[in-house]
């Protein structure tokens, strides 16, 4: 009897397993489990020469280009905000129209499940 549940537990875990590996090859490392990415805030040139303000924000924590998109928009979340995310250099170009503490730009990234290594 103790076989049958030992391996009744067992194939349960494997089950999960292969089918949380599924996901990850299909929507990336955050399986498609987060919550959708809300639309990108678009920018015309024009309203980019507003953004006069600029620093690089240096993130730990990003594996693929869902993660890029979520610290995106959280960073284009905030007021007078305008981020570009780079995943390859785990970085990301912020641009503000006034100067935003470290403290908010950290705290957005952190709120959306990132860390930053440090601010330029």
């Amino acid at each position: 009897m103790a076989t049958y549940i030992l391996s009744g537990i067992i194939l349960l875990i494997i089950v999960f397993s292969v089918r949380s590996f599924i996901e990850k090859l299909r929507f990336g490392c955050c399986g498609g489990t987060i919550e959708k990415s809300t639309k990108r805030k678009k920018i015309n040139k024009k309203e980019l020469s507003e953004y006069q303000i600029s620093k690089t924000i240096y993130i730990e924590g990003m594996t693929c280009g869902n993660c890029a998109n979520h610290v995106e928009n959280a960073l284009n979340s905030l007021d007078n905000v305008y981020a570009k995310v780079d995943l390859k250099k785990n970085l990301a170009n912020v641009r503000m129209k006034i100067d935003m503490s470290e403290e908010i730009l950290k705290g957005s990234i952190n709120k959306a499940g990132y860390s930053v290594k440090y601010i330029d």
